[in-house]
């Protein structure tokens, strides 16, 4: 398990590497960043797995068990376009 700081900068890293690729993604992990219940999952887990892919990889999953969910309309895979 690591420290909830070190999860801190864990997001805060992964925010400032996908910020050109991937905006929303950025600004989703910087505020898990500054959010302490958020950035305490990643707190549970491995040490070598308490990544912010793995807090938007279960995030993803939870919301294709609930495709009515607000959230999951920014997640294309989730919902059908016609």
């Amino acid at each position: 398990m690591i420290e909830l700081e070190c999860a801190k900068q864990r997001l805060r890293h992964f925010a400032e590497t996908v910020l050109t690729r991937s905006p929303l993604c950025a600004v989703l992990s910087a505020r898990a960043a500054d959010d302490d219940e958020v950035a305490g999952l990643l707190t549970v887990g491995r040490d070598e797995d308490a990544d912010a892919p793995l807090l938007f990889a279960a995030a993803n999953y939870l919301l294709a068990t609930m495709p009515q969910h607000r959230l999951a309309r920014y997640y294309p895979n989730l919902h059908s376009h016609s």
